[in-house]
C-alpha cells in the first residue's frame, strides 16, 4: 500500500475493510411537507446541519429503510466544487434520508467515528481522493474510488487514546488563543 512506517500494533485498510456498506443516496426532489426529510449536500455548512430547515422528499415505505440515516453515519459529498466533503450525522429527530449526490458510509462497531473523522479531514485523505477523483467541470468520486481509499488503522483503544489527546490539544489551543 503505502510506504509509510506506521506501529507494529496498526494495519493499513481500506474504507471497505471496516465499513458494512458504502452505498449512493435516493434521488427525489425537495418538498415543504412531509413525512420524511431529505438530507442534500446544500444543508450540510459548517460540518453542521440545521434540520429545521431541511426539505422533506416522497419516497415509499418500501425504500426508506434503504436510505434512511442514522447518528453516526458519515456522510461524502460525491461530485462538483464540494466532492469529498464529509458529514458526521448527529441530531437526527426525524425520519430521514440521503439525497444521491451523497455517500454513505456505515461503520463497523469496534471502529471510532472520531477517529475516522480526523481521517476525513487528513492531507491523506484528500490527497487519494483527488487522486481518484473524475472529471473537469465538475470532478466526482464513486462509491468504488471511495471504498478503496487507504487508512492506518490502530487497534481501537489506541484510536480512542489518540483521538482524546487530539481532542485535548485542540482545547487547548482554543484556550490559548483567547488568551492572546
Amino acid at each position: 500500500m503505502l510506504r509509510i512506517d506506521i506501529p507494529s500494533s496498526w494495519q493499513w485498510v481500506r474504507l471497505k475493510d471496516i465499513s458494512y456498506n458504502i452505498k449512493y443516496g435516493y434521488t427525489a426532489s425537495a418538498q415543504p411537507t412531509g413525512s420524511v426529510k431529505l438530507l442534500r449536500i446544500t444543508d450540510i455548512q459548517n460540518s453542521n446541519v440545521n434540520w429545521t430547515q431541511v426539505p422533506y422528499c416522497s419516497i415509499e415505505e418500501k425504500d426508506v429503510e434503504k436510505y434512511l440515516l442514522k447518528n453516526k453515519d458519515i456522510l461524502i459529498a460525491r461530485t462538483g466544487g464540494t466532492v469529498g466533503k464529509s458529514y458526521i450525522v448527529t441530531n437526527i429527530k426525524e425520519k430521514s434520508v440521503f439525497a444521491s449526490y451523497l455517500i454513505k458510509i456505515t461503520l463497523h462497531r469496534k471502529i471510532s467515528i472520531d477517529f475516522i473523522n480526523f481521517y476525513l479531514n487528513s492531507p491523506l485523505y484528500w490527497k487519494q481522493l483527488n487522486n481518484n477523483s473524475r472529471g473537469t467541470g465538475q470532478p466526482n468520486v464513486n462509491a468504488t474510488k471511495l471504498s478503496n481509499l487507504i487508512l492506518p488503522l490502530p487497534p481501537y483503544e489506541e484510536q480512542i487514546r489518540i483521538v482524546d489527546k487530539v481532542n485535548s490539544l485542540i482545547k487547548k489551543f482554543e484556550v490559548e488563543i483567547q488568551n492572546v
